[in-house]
C-alpha cells in the first residue's frame, strides 16, 4: 500500500500465510492482523477479492488492484468486477499486471469516493446497539445510537479527538440519558411532595444537540479539537443548567472570537477565569463576551482585566463586562 508522502509499502500477510517475509527499502512487513483502521492511511492497496478485504477496503475508500483467487464458495471475480465497473478498482489478471494497474490507479483522484459508494456503511453501529441493549434501557440505546452516528464518527475532527474526550463532548451536547432523567425527576418529585423544593418539575430531558455540528464548528474556527472540547467542558462548568443546543450556539458564538487569539491556552484560561452562571443566560453572556473580545489584541491582558473587574468575586458577569465595555469606550479604566 503505497503512500503519497513516504512512498512505502506496506505487505499485510495473512494468518494462513506460510511463505517468506518480504522485506527491503521503503517496505513495511506486517504480521499481525491489520485493523480497518490503518486503512484510511493508503493510497490505494494490492489485494485479494475475499469477502472481508473487499468490503473493508471498499468501505474505507481505499482504490485496490484485485487480483481474485479461485474459491469454491466465493465469488471473487464478481466481487473485484464490481469495484473495477464502479471506478473503484482494477481486475489483475495475474501478478504481471499489479504494478501497471497500480500507477493507473494512484492516478485516479475519484476513486476512492467511488469504493466508499460501493460499502457506505457496516454494522458496527447495529451491533454495538444489541450489545447495548443487554444492559441498558432501549430508550438509553437509541440516545447512544443518535448521539454516535457513523458520520460523527468519520467527521477528521472527532477522529482526532481522544475516545474519552469525544464521549465526553457527546455527553455534554447529546442531552440526558432516559433512565438518568427519570431517576432524577422522580428524586425531585419525591422531594417536591414533602416540601423540600417548590416549582413545576419538567416532563422531559433537556433536548439534546446535533454532536457532528459541534465538530463542523471545530474544523470552521481551525481550533484544535481537543482545544474546543476543553473550552466546551469550561462552559459546561461554567453554566450547569445549559441544554445542548443552548452550549452549541454558545460555542458557535464565542469560538471564532478565541480562535482568532490563536492562544489555546489563554482561551481555555480566559474561560476558566469565569465565575460560575446561575441567573445570566449562557447565550446573552458569550454574545455579550465575544463582543468584548473582538476590541482586545491579548488574551492574557483580557483575563487580567477581567478578573480586576469581578473584584474578588463581588461583581456578576454581567456587570463585570458592562464597566469592561464601559472602559473600552472611554479610553480609560472605571475599575
Amino acid at each position: 500500500m503505497p503512500t503519497a508522502t513516504a512512498q512505502r509499502v506496506v505487505v499485510a500477510a495473512g494468518p494462513l500465510y506460510a511463505g517468506p517475509e518480504r522485506r527491503g527499502d521503503g517496505v513495511v512487513w506486517l504480521d499481525r492482523y491489520a485493523g480497518v483502521e490503518l486503512l484510511p492511511g493508503a493510497d490505494a492497496a494490492v489485494s485479494a477479492g475475499g469477502y472481508n478485504s473487499w468490503h473493508e477496503l471498499m468501505m474505507c475508500g481505499v482504490p485496490t488492484v484485485f487480483l481474485p483467487q479461485p474459491r469454491i464458495a466465493d465469488d471473487q471475480e464478481g466481487r473485484a468486477a464490481r469495484a473495477e465497473a464502479a471506478g473503484a478498482g482494477r481486475v489483475a489478471r495475474s501478478v504481471d499486471d499489479v504494478p501497471d494497474l497500480v500507477a493507473a490507479l494512484l492516478e485516479d483522484a475519484g476513486a476512492a469516493d467511488a469504493a466508499r459508494a460501493l460499502v457506505p456503511k457496516n454494522g458496527a453501529s447495529r451491533a454495538a446497539a444489541e450489545l447495548l441493549g443487554m444492559v441498558l434501557s432501549a430508550a438509553d440505546v437509541r440516545l447512544a445510537v443518535s448521539a454516535f452516528p457513523v458520520s460523527l464518527l468519520a467527521h477528521p475532527a472527532a477522529r482526532r479527538l481522544d475516545p474519552a474526550r469525544l464521549v465526553e463532548v457527546a455527553r455534554w451536547l447529546g442531552g440526558e440519558a432516559p433512565s438518568r432523567w427519570d431517576a432524577r425527576r422522580a428524586a425531585v418529585l419525591e422531594a417536591a411532595d414533602r416540601g423540600y423544593v417548590q416549582g413545576q418539575v419538567p416532563e422531559s430531558a433537556p433536548r439534546g444537540a446535533p454532536v457532528g455540528r459541534f465538530f463542523d464548528l471545530v474544523d470552521a474556527t481551525a481550533l484544535l479539537p481537543d482545544t474546543a472540547a476543553q473550552l466546551l467542558g469550561a462552559l459546561v462548568r461554567r453554566w450547569p443548567a445549559a441544554t445542548g443546543p443552548e452550549l452549541l450556539d454558545a460555542a458557535a458564538a464565542l469560538f471564532p472570537a478565541l480562535a482568532r487569539f490563536r492562544d489555546d491556552a489563554g482561551a481555555l484560561a480566559l474561560l476558566r477565569a469565569l465565575p460560575t452562571q446561575r441567573a445570566w443566560a449562557i447565550g446573552a453572556a458569550t454574545r455579550e463576551l465575544a463582543s468584548w473580545l473582538a476590541d482586545q489584541t491579548d488574551l492574557f491582558d483580557a483575563q487580567r482585566a477581567l478578573l480586576r473587574a469581578e473584584a474578588g468575586g463581588q461583581r456578576s458577569l454581567s456587570e463585570v463586562l458592562r464597566l469592561l465595555a464601559l472602559s473600552d469606550s472611554d479610553g480609560e479604566s472605571l475599575l
